[in-house]
């Protein structure tokens, strides 16, 4: 490592532990990444690079943690909803608002990074069909520290800390993309088509749409306007 670099490392140590998080923005995450500097010409030159392609299935999760991290992961896999929400939920307009709210999210579901940039084609994977989309939300998760060499602990997860960090990773996407999804409408009371049914000879309601809910089906909704005058 040159004198340039040792120097850039040891700025960055100083930061991250002399630097309290207490006065810096939550949705800034654990690392004060603000204040290093930025290089500009990274954006064209990562747009610029071809697709990757998708890497290949594991034939086997192991045993042990191996196997219950996979175990989880399958039961957040059959919550993700690969095609896109009908309707656009009821997030902030503004985009700012909007990336503080995301990566807050995330932050407080303990991700250690998370960067929100804009979609190219080369973000997508070889083979893979773009999307209607402008964005993506990269979250990222860092390796948990290990037990001592030697201990019953180390030899349970030695082989699953990676496996850990990456389904943390999915967890917390999944978790924020369903939260998201299923988003009310601020300050509005909203009901199902059955409740609608029973309230609809004394009060007015506005109808809001059909949404998809998961180990429903689509459920018609209605938001309350107010008693009926007549009422």
């Amino acid at each position: 490592m040159d004198w340039l670099s040792r120097r850039s490392a040891a700025a960055t140590m100083y930061a991250m532990i002399f630097l309290s998080n207490k006065s810096r923005p939550y949705h800034f995450g654990p690392y004060p990444l603000e204040r290093l500097e930025r290089n500009p010409d990274m954006i064209g030159s990562e747009q610029r690079r071809e697709r990757t392609h998708r890497l290949p299935q594991r034939d086997a999760v192991g045993e042990g943690f191996c196997a219950t991290l996979e175990k989880y992961r399958l039961i957040f896999h059959s919550l993700r909803d690969d095609q896109p929400a009908a309707r656009k939920a009821p997030v902030p307009g503004d985009l700012k608002r909007r990336m503080i709210d995301i990566k807050g999210s995330a932050y407080f579901l303990n991700a250690s990074q998370v960067g929100i940039c804009d979609l190219t084609d080369s973000c997508w994977l070889e083979g893979a069909t773009p999307r209607d989309h402008s964005h993506a939300v990269v979250v990222m998760v860092e390796h948990g520290r290990a037990p001592e060499n030697g201990t019953l602990a180390n030899a349970w997860i030695e082989d699953s800390i990676a496996q850990a960090a990456s389904f943390r990773a999915y967890e917390i996407a999944i978790s924020i993309a369903n939260q998201v999804e299923t988003f009310g409408v601020p300050g509005r009371i909203q009901v199902t088509e059955k409740t609608y049914g029973i309230l609809a000879p004394d009060y007015e309601f506005q109808e809001r749409g059909r949404f998809y809910v998961k180990g429903i089906g689509d459920v018609g909704t209605y938001l309350l306007s107010g008693r009926r005058p007549d009422r």
